[in-house]
């Protein structure tokens, strides 16, 4: 209608700004798909860091694990104040980022602690009485485990996180706890020695168990932007560790790739209503422009062919609208056999629902925010393979339509994390093996040596006990060789690959 009345919109006016529209749809598609990949570098450059920067805390939490163990052995052996302070020494000595070691009974009250100097109002302190402090302490209690309250502030004056050791007796009898203290200056001072890049900022937050309101304890709190942020969450302490870029001129520099597509598709348009005045070169300079697009989205769809990664796009009733050459590649399906089929048709049977509900899920989000899940997928030959994927929310980008899932093949850490596990559990039965089961037979043969101490010289040949010993030490030997050969079947080879 518009076209028909010439005198408001001249011919070459409209055909101008269709031209116009039209550049604006391809230049901020590709400005879009460059924005995905330059979000996906970042995100890549902060999940290395932040990876750093949490392997800094755990080598804090595993050596404030171990001297906790350590600790609490000793005390099951020996309860006086001289052995309690003599081994604290040691093992404050052996682990600087420790500040204090504490001993607490099985009513909740400290009852020793090292070193004593700047924390002597602790001692006959009730935790367990505290309502601000004692719901982490149960939380350690009831896992029979090691946990990390905290940061929070301390009876004796400063913010620190204290970590809490449950100790219980063969018999399941709780006896007390060991603690550790760690100051949040020297858990920053760590950090700080680990992780030198300037260009990222990093902040570690926890919800507080009273208010349900996250507090973050690093310097600088305000400069934390969530939006710009990745996080890790630590279980051992239900804590969660931020990391994003400080200076935001990277971002300012992908805002340029928009701006450029806005001001080259000004200039099409204008050049095209010049190109309608001059009917001679019209046709040759619209055929030129629209080769030049179709070649803007020949190389668009040759990036996406040729990526590692395996794309999809899933429409609102959940089929497959869009499938890359790497899908083929990675899975065997060809294009023909994916195009138009339900999401579920390559997915593991058991892992249906849980990716179904994840696409409930996306469809909730905003199109800038991500849903990252890990799940199985059954190849054409009837392989298994684990893959990470990402969900986009690109519902209401009309050139996409649709849900976008990227997903490269993770089976080689999947394997890697569950032969890991093996060992540990592996492990764990050596352990138990060496400090329970052996123990009884030793326990044996210390009783009846202090028994033949009490027979007269000349009743020991003719005594039963030499007889006993010996069977206790045959017992010791057989379970000697079965932790042995339990240790030599662990295969430690995979320990080397990474991922």
């Amino acid at each position: 209608m518009l076209i028909k009345n010439t005198k408001i919109f001249p011919k070459h006016t409209v055909i101008s700004l269709a031209v116009f529209v039209f550049l604006m749809i391809i230049t901020q598609f590709l400005a879009y798909q460059n924005h995905l990949l330059f979000k996906s570098k970042i995100n890549n450059y902060l999940y290395t860091e932040l990876d750093k920067l949490e392997s800094s805390i755990f080598n804090i939490l595993n050596a404030a694990e171990s001297a906790m163990s350590t600790l609490s052995y000793v005390v099951q052996t020996d309860t006086s104040r001289e052995k309690f302070n003599s081994i604290c020494e040691v093992l404050l000595k052996t682990n600087p980022n420790l500040d204090a070691l504490e001993l607490v009974d099985s009513n909740g009250v400290i009852i020793a602690v090292n070193p004593l100097k700047g924390n002597e109002t602790v001692i006959e302190y009730n935790i367990l009485r505290d309502t601000l402090r004692n719901e982490e302490v149960l939380k350690a209690i009831k896992k029979k485990d090691v946990f990390y309250g905290g940061p929070f502030q301390l009876k004796q004056g400063g913010v620190a996180i204290v970590g809490r050791n449950p100790i219980f007796l063969d018999d399941g009898t709780f006896i007390g706890l060991t603690a550790v203290i760690i100051h949040i200056n020297t858990l920053i001072k760590q950090v700080e020695s680990q992780v030198t890049n300037k260009d990222i900022y990093f902040q570690f937050s926890k919800i507080n168990p009273v208010t349900e309101k996250e507090v973050f304890f690093f310097p600088n709190r305000e400069k934390l932007n969530k939006s710009k942020a990745l996080s890790h969450f630590i279980s051992e302490g239900d804590w969660r560790i931020y990391a994003q870029i400080a200076d935001p001129l990277p971002y300012l520099a992908n805002v340029t790739f928009p701006i450029i597509g806005l001001i080259l598709s000004i200039i099409g348009s204008y050049l095209v209503k010049i190109l309608l005045k001059q009917p001679m070169k019209l046709e040759l300079m619209v055929e030129q422009k629209t080769n030049e697009l179709f070649e803007h989205q020949k190389k668009y769809k040759n990036l996406l062919e040729h990526s590692t990664d395996a794309v999809l796009v899933i429409n609102d009733a959940f089929n497959i609208t869009f499938v890359s050459k790497s899908f083929e590649n990675m899975f065997g399906y060809h294009e023909s056999q994916t195009l138009k089929q339900s999401f579920d048709f390559f997915i593991h049977n058991e892992d249906i629902e849980f990716v179904k509900i994840t696409l409930l899920e996306t469809q909730k989000l905003a199109y800038s925010e991500l849903n990252q899940v890990s799940f199985r997928i059954q190849t054409k030959a009837n392989k298994t393979l684990w893959v990470e994927a990402t969900f986009s929310n690109l519902c209401n980008q009309n050139e996409i339509n649709g849900i976008v899932v990227n997903m490269h093949n993770i089976t080689e850490r999947v394997h890697y994390l569950e032969e890991l596990q093996k060992q540990n559990i592996q492990l764990k039965e050596i352990a138990w093996t060496q400090s329970h089961i052996v123990r009884a037979p030793l326990v044996r043969i210390m009783s009846l040596i202090y028994l033949i101490n009490e027979i007269e010289h000349e009743e020991i040949k003719n005594s039963e006990l030499l007889g006993h010993i010996y069977d206790s030490a045959v017992e010791l030997d057989k379970i000697i060789i079965e932790i042995t050969k339990k240790a030599e079947r662990l295969d430690f080879g995979h320990s080397n690959n990474s991922f």
